[in-house]
């Protein structure tokens, strides 16, 4: 997968917490509001669709919304969509596993 600009975005962090409340607040449309979005809906389901909107975003106000969809959903080790922010697919993908901590990747 390449990412916007022709190389992947790849990132790794521990979390202090158990997969399924990694999966659970990466699925949860309140979760992604407290700090990314605006009445963002998820149906955490493979096909299922994710909305992401922005109302007054960021120091030039941006307002705006797009439709996501997931292409995989497996609690609670692993979630992917892709979404659409610049007229081409944009794939996100998260996979972790538990070891006292979360051991977490993002593949962007």
């Amino acid at each position: 997968m390449s990412g916007q600009f022709g190389k992947d975005i790849k990132h790794r962090v521990f979390i202090a917490a158990p997969p399924e409340k990694v999966f659970y607040t990466i699925t949860s449309g309140d979760d992604w509001n407290t700090f990314f979005t605006h009445a963002t809906e998820i149906d955490p389901r493979p096909d299922g669709r994710m909305w992401f909107r922005w109302k007054d975003w960021g120091q030039d106000f941006y307002s705006a919304e797009t439709e996501c969809r997931v292409v995989k959903a497996e609690r609670p080790n692993s979630f992917a969509f892709e979404w659409y922010p610049v007229g081409k697919v944009i794939s996100r993908r998260w996979n972790w596993r538990w070891r006292g901590n979360t051991a977490a990747r993002l593949l962007h």
